[in-house]
């Protein structure tokens, strides 16, 4: 006979081939295959128990000694891939079971699936194939019960059908009565099944309908901005609980992080929520934005927000929502840095770094000065990490032109200063 195509993509449904995997005395898949000199095929410690205590074929009650046993290891590679098979076959079949609903109800508005629908469809899928996969572990268990039932029943009528004390009718009446006790026990079995499966069915029904989240009590990350300044916190988590005292509260912390404090935050501050879109609006300008803080303008897609506002439950923030802080808030990055001659500290002089201005044409600028006074200028190092042993500066000299707001004493006492030091 030739060999078959072994690529043919081939299906063969279970239930035709199952039963063929099933030890006949313990009703499961064989483990450890052994066949017996009669032809029968038993997992190993299922027929050594049969011969231990009875010495026959459980099958055709042939005698039957250990000796007389050959594994069958070829036989338990088969089920081994069967059972990696079925697995697979499982899992398929499930994915494709709620794909098959989706397309349904979605079968004349074809369209592809939304990122949303696709996480809910993997995490669906994984979750039904394991509670499937539970279910049919409860299931072979009730098989070994049953089976269980049925060896000792086979074992009783074996006993009965023995040379004895008992006569054929008290025989024949025996052995409606043992019948007739593994059937109600069989029934007692399948009906704890039925009751388990429905507990499991209520359970897991009281935990979806709890568990499953609506879209709008989820977390909503939103980036948060301060108007006038080049300035935006990202991916800030708000809670569906999560107020906007709390929020103030985060980006105090949240800028303290960033060796960047607030120095006031006044009460009169407000927070904008801008509804996902409104960013790219051109209507959205920060000079409305102010107007609408100050409640002289109004925009149906700009919220401002009180101190117990719950962003998420109250105004449906969003993902892609943004929220605007208008108002006062100073922070140290705001405040204009001073000329080393102002920060001088005779008892503990910092090291600093000087500079001479092309376009000035002086030099002895200090490093804050060269950032402020001379930013648009071209400038070299003058000398570098030097301690200064008095407030130096030559900025002060030339004070009309500095950015920094000197007294006339302070520019008297540096001048008299570097004209000692010259």
């Amino acid at each position: 006979m030739s060999r078959p195509n072994t690529d043919l993509p081939l299906s063969i449904r279970v239930s035709s081939i199952d039963a063929h995997f099933d030890c006949p005395v313990c009703m499961c898949y064989f483990t450890k295959a052994c066949l017996t000199s009669c032809g029968h095929r038993f997992c190993e410690n299922c027929i050594k128990g049969c011969i231990d205590t009875r010495h026959k074929c459980p099958c055709c009650n042939t005698r039957l000694e250990h000796a007389q046993l050959t594994h069958d290891p070829q036989f338990d590679s088969l089920v081994a891939s069967v059972l990696k098979e079925r697995k697979a076959a499982e899992q398929s079949y499930f994915s494709d079971l709620i794909k098959a609903a989706h397309e349904q109800e979605n079968r004349e508005h074809a369209r592809e699936k939304t990122p949303i629908e696709i996480v809910l469809q993997k995490h669906l899928s994984r979750s039904l194939a394991q509670h499937e996969v539970f279910y049919q572990e409860i299931e072979s268990r009730l098989k070994q019960h049953i089976a269980t039932v049925e060896m000792d029943k086979e074992t009783r009528l074996q006993m009965l059908r023995e040379p004895g004390t008992l006569s054929e009718e008290e025989v024949a009446v025996r052995i409606v009565e043992i019948n007739e006790e593994c059937d109600a026990l069989q029934q007692v079995l399948q009906t704890e099944l039925t009751n388990s499966t429905q507990l499991i069915v209520d359970a897991y029904d009281r935990f979806l309908t709890t568990s499953l989240p609506e879209p709008s009590v989820l977390p909503v990350t939103v980036p948060i901005r301060f108007l006038g300044k080049e300035l935006k916190l990202r991916n800030q988590v708000l809670q569906p609980m999560t107020k906007v005292a709390d929020i103030k509260t985060e980006v105090i912390k949240e800028l303290a992080r960033r060796c960047d404090n607030v120095l006031s935050f006044p009460d009169e501050v407000k927070f904008l929520l801008l509804r996902p879109f409104t960013k790219n609006n051109a209507e959205i300008t920060d000079d409305l934005l102010i107007a609408i803080a100050n409640q002289t303008s109004a925009h149906r897609d700009v919220i401002v927000m009180s101190f117990e506002c719950c962003p998420v439950l109250e105004v449906d923030a969003q993902p892609g929502s943004e929220i605007v802080i208008v108002g006062p808030v100073v922070l140290s990055s705001d405040v204009p840095k001073k000329c080393y001659a102002k920060t001088y500290n005779k008892a503990q002089p910092e090291m600093t770094n000087y500079y001479t201005c092309d376009q000035c044409k002086f030099s002895w600028i200090c490093e804050v000065c060269r950032e402020t006074c001379h930013k648009n200028h071209t400038t070299k190092p003058k000398i570098i990490n030097y301690t200064p042993t008095w407030a130096c500066c030559y900025c002060l000299k030339k004070s009309t032109i500095c950015c920094h707001k000197h007294t006339a004493h302070e520019v008297a006492v540096s001048c008299a200063n570097h004209t000692s030091a010259l």
